[in-house]
Order: structure tokens, then sequence, then C-alpha cells
């Protein structure tokens, strides 16, 4: 099962990002990876989608490890 999966994480983005890294790598390929998120997201701060991207920004601060996992069995 995939580590985001198990994280309880529905977005597959990173987790492509990652993969689309492995690739370039396994070809031996340059490239550049710029990831921008809004350090304050919109809405209502209080709302239940403004603190879930919360969350998994500091989730991703905290573990950015998940991915780099993936990328270390290339």
């Amino acid at each position: 099962m995939l580590d985001s999966v198990l994280a309880g994480a529905n977005n597959l983005i990173p987790m492509e990002i990652a993969l689309k890294i492995a690739e370039k790598i396994k070809a031996n390929e340059r490239f550049a990876v710029y990831i921008v998120i809004p350090m304050w997201p919109e809405g209502v701060p209080t709302g239940a989608a403004t603190q879930r991207i919360l969350f998994w920004q500091v989730r991703f601060k905290l573990n950015p490890n998940m991915n780099i996992k993936n990328l270390a069995r290339i």
C-alpha cells in the first residue's frame, strides 16, 4: 500500500511529483521542481478545508521523508 494512503492522504499530487522525479533520475535527465503553496490559504481560518490544508502543510514539513523513501527505492 502507498505511504500516502497509509497516512490518510487522498491527494495524490505529492506522490505524482515524487514519481516524476524518480522517472527523471532513472533517465538521467536534468529536471527542476518548484512547489509553491500559499502561506495562508484563503477561506475561513477555522473552516474544515482551511484547517485540512494547514494540517498537511505542517505534516509535510515534519515528515518530508514520505516521498524521499519512495525516491530512495530507485
